[in-house]
């Protein structure tokens, strides 16, 4: 009996660790970034930059493995998932992409949770729904999205549910591929850097109501048969509140992402890369302030 008292309490942590796991797949694209490195005179200076040629294709893939710990329960997710991408145009006024979500999908492993809440997740039942699906993007001269066609076509489509529609509305907005995929594309230095030079690249965003901000240190360590091999070591705070089964969720978080990431010389497209998330968060909530911590391993792999 008094399981069943709880399962309202179980299924809002659920879904306040539902919410987390978005704004931690969001910080991901803030260290995802595309770079191109070409030998300057005497062969020791690299200039950084995405060629973006009308058209390329590559595909991201991100396979993340996830210990969270909150309120007393221990909790495990791994996500598969992979972005293509194909550059229609560029010219001096900007560029055109075709984004299309090409795999999606987690498992999550709630222990004790499990009893009252259905192990199958939730989250992954949703995101299904926007494999295969496209938008094309329009970027400016300075790599930021400005615009966002396609993403009208889906929401009119009578064959979709509301529940569906909103699920595209906050994955396809303008608003939403700036958090997840604009940071990826104009991150670079503002000059050519040299094996053992650093520069630094400051993020914002907000997520679920949820301000965040990442600020990352790069640094070129090698170049090496084709490959350049860039050292990652990013800083992440943010605070805000949240609605979850209308009670107002206070969220802050701090945390670290630290790893290596390989980028081919040739077309300046992600090779391999890995890292690793160490975060703490709070979660304040009908008085009671809840400790959360968050360790994780990401590989990425360039297609």
């Amino acid at each position: 009996m008094g399981q069943q008292n709880c399962c309202p309490i179980f299924i809002l942590i659920k879904k306040i660790y539902e919410k987390i796991v978005s704004l931690i797949i969001v910080t991901i694209s803030a260290l995802s970034v595309v770079i191109s490195c070409k030998s300057g005179s005497a062969g020791e200076a690299y200039t950084l930059k995405m060629r973006l040629a009308p058209g390329d294709n590559f595909k991201q893939e991100l396979n993340m493995n996830m210990d969270m710990k909150m309120a007393g329960f221990n909790m495990k997710m791994i996500m598969e998932a992979e972005t293509s991408f194909e550059v229609l145009a560029a010219d001096t006024s900007g560029k055109q992409m075709r984004l299309t979500y090409t795999k999606m999908k987690m498992k999550m492993d709630m222990g004790e949770l499990n009893k009252a809440v259905s192990s199958d997740s939730m989250m992954n039942e949703s995101q299904q729904k926007i494999v295969g699906k496209s938008v094309t993007l329009t970027l400016s001269p300075e790599n930021e999205i400005i615009k966002v066609s396609g993403f009208d076509s889906l929401m009119n489509n009578d064959l979709y549910d509301p529940v569906t529609k909103q699920l595209f509305e906050k994955t396809f907005s303008k608003e939403q591929l700036n958090s997840m995929f604009g940071m990826m594309f104009n991150m670079y230095p503002s000059k050519p850097v040299r094996v053992g030079n650093s520069w630094t690249s400051k993020s914002k965003f907000n997520m679920a109501n949820i301000d965040m901000g990442v600020n990352t240190k790069y640094k070129l360590i090698a170049v090496k048969d084709g490959i350049a091999e860039i050292d990652v070591d990013g800083k992440m705070d943010g605070d805000g509140n949240m609605k979850q089964e209308n009670i107002n969720v206070g969220m802050s978080m701090k945390g670290t992402q630290k790893g290596r990431m390989q980028i081919k010389i040739s077309d300046g497209y992600l090779h391999s890369g890995s890292y690793k998330m160490d975060a703490s968060a709070e979660v304040e909530m009908m008085g009671q302030k809840i400790p959360i911590t968050m360790i994780a391993d990401y590989e990425m792999t360039g297609k």
